[in-house]
């Protein structure tokens, strides 16, 4: 298998309590995956703040597309091939998002999320339960928006 230059898609998973400054083995356990795909950065101390490693991992990001996944979560197996399909094949499109299967010790619950069209920006800064793992978003439009942002938190 050759190596990817230009991946299209990036996901960044920022792992709390394993590389936000924590003292675990999240190192070896990437390593063992031996792709060099996958970048490893480690904190040297914890944030506080889980938008801290996502930005950190967006401005490291080679993908066109952003797919974000936290440690204890996971993507069924046809999720980022789905949203990728919406994404291209809707001109003008610069996110997708979808419901989430949350499970719980009571089992598996289906939690749809508003549905929301056009520009969604605004409206998604109020819906906080839309789950930021079941977004795609193209990189472009996301540093069009929090490029200020991502660049301030660098600076702290």
């Amino acid at each position: 298998m050759g190596e990817i230059k230009n991946p299209l898609v990036s996901i960044i998973i920022p792992t709390y309590s394993r590389d936000d400054g924590s003292e675990d083995n999240t190192p070896e356990v990437v390593r063992s995956f031996k792709d060099s795909r996958i970048k490893y950065i480690r904190l040297q101390k914890n944030s506080g703040r889980p938008g801290i490693p996502r930005n950190i991992g967006v401005m490291n990001s080679d993908g066109e597309i952003l797919a974000f996944l936290d440690s204890d979560d996971y993507f069924l197996p046809e999720k980022t091939e789905k949203q990728i399909e919406v994404l291209i094949s809707s001109e003008g499109t610069g996110l997708v998002y979808c419901d989430a299967l949350i499970e719980t010790e009571n089992g598996t619950k289906l939690t749809k999320m508003p549905e929301l069209k056009g520009y969604v920006y605004k409206e998604m800064l109020k819906f906080p339960h839309i789950y930021f793992i079941t977004i795609l978003v193209k990189k472009d439009i996301l540093e069009k928006r929090t490029g200020k942002i991502i660049n301030k938190i660098q600076e702290n």
